[in-house]
């Protein structure tokens, strides 16, 4: 359960409160699911002044909410789909 007033996520119990962009990117890959989102919309929806911070910062916080979700959670529910982008892979 994704709780943007909190910017939280929990599942079984187990509550994970996330950064900001880390959340806006769950958001995102939730909204889609299960089908993948590129790497351009996913960046144009988190800076959209234009280019982000740098070459590497959309792989920094994929990664970053790789380790948010799978800590808690026991599993890789980020998945990288090649040439698509990425999708959140909710398990059933």
């Amino acid at each position: 359960l994704i709780d943007p007033a909190s910017q939280s996520l929990s599942h079984h119990g187990v509550v994970s409160a996330l950064p900001a962009l880390q959340f806006s990117l769950l958001n995102l890959l939730a909204d889609e699911a299960p089908e993948p989102v590129s790497r351009r919309k996913l960046e144009a929806a988190l800076w959209p002044e234009g280019d982000p911070p740098d070459s590497d910062a959309l792989r920094t916080y994929i990664y970053r909410l790789r380790q948010a979700l799978g800590k808690p959670y026991g599993n890789d529910l980020i998945k990288s789909v090649h040439g698509k982008g990425y999708r959140l892979a909710i398990p059933h």
